[in-house]
């Protein structure tokens, strides 16, 4: 590209004060960026291969900022999980056997009811 200059060349500050000089300035006036700390586990909230029939609720670590909720595939049979609410057998997200919610950015207790029978679950809460 042509800068200004018969060789197009730029000096890019290299000591020339010419029109041609690309500068960089850095902003001193920007605010920091903020960081996070490394997201660590706080615990299961239960024991591996915990069961569930009736409603129960799973009390978050204090510290928690979300949870991974697994119906394990040694479920014969879904589970319903809900956020702010009681679930039901029919009421609630549907977890079948052997599949898990992902990452659930959520600071707050996890209500969960077997569809029908007694199912194994587990959960694992995240804290930062």
């Amino acid at each position: 590209a042509q800068l200004g200059n018969a060789s197009a060349v730029a000096d890019f500050n290299a000591g020339n004060v010419g029109a041609q000089t690309l500068r960089t300035v850095l902003a001193t006036d920007q605010a920091a960026v903020a960081t996070k700390a490394p997201l660590s586990t706080t615990g299961s909230g239960s024991a591996a291969s915990a069961t569930v029939s009736t409603v129960i609720t799973l009390s978050k670590p204090s510290n928690a900022i979300g949870f991974v909720l697994m119906n394990l595939d040694t479920s014969t049979a879904n589970v319903r999980w809900a956020l702010g609410r009681t679930a039901t057998t029919a009421l609630g997200q549907q977890l079948q056997p052997g599949r898990d919610t992902g990452f659930v950015p959520a600071s707050i207790d996890v209500s969960l009811v077997a569809e029908s029978g007694t199912q194994n679950y587990d959960i694992q809460w995240i804290s930062q």
